[in-house]
């Protein structure tokens, strides 16, 4: 719940202003609003590691419910490279996504598209 209550509008709001239509220039000021709000989510979000996994030592809903919305800053410095978006994430917070990545189904999940 706490990811869908706020990250998911953190990503909503930068998204958005990163994203916006081709004849468009995106609005700086928004932009670095944005990343700092999210940064300071991410910061909260990194005091929930106190073990390998979001809500303890082992893998949950909370992992996967998470990774994805995380994930989505990684996509956009894919798409929209220099806003650096991974670079926000603190090093808990990394750490943890790199152990979803490992896990042996993970690359099965990964959306078709994401994969160019």
């Amino acid at each position: 719940a706490e990811a869908v209550a706020y990250v998911d509008p953190l990503n909503d709001k930068l998204l958005t202003a990163i994203l916006v239509p081709a004849d468009q220039m995106p609005d700086a000021a928004a932009i670095d609003a944005a990343k700092k709000a999210y940064a300071e989510e991410l910061a909260r979000i990194e005091g929930w590691f106190t073990h390998d996994y979001v809500a303890g030592p082992h893998l949950s809903g909370a992992d996967f419910t998470l990774y994805p919305y995380l994930a989505f800053l990684g996509r956009v410095d894919q798409r929209k490279p220099g806003y650096d978006l991974k670079a926000m994430l603190p090093p808990k917070t990394a750490a943890w996504m790199k152990r979803i990545e490992a896990l042996p189904y993970f690359a099965g999940t990964i959306p078709p598209h994401w994969k160019s």
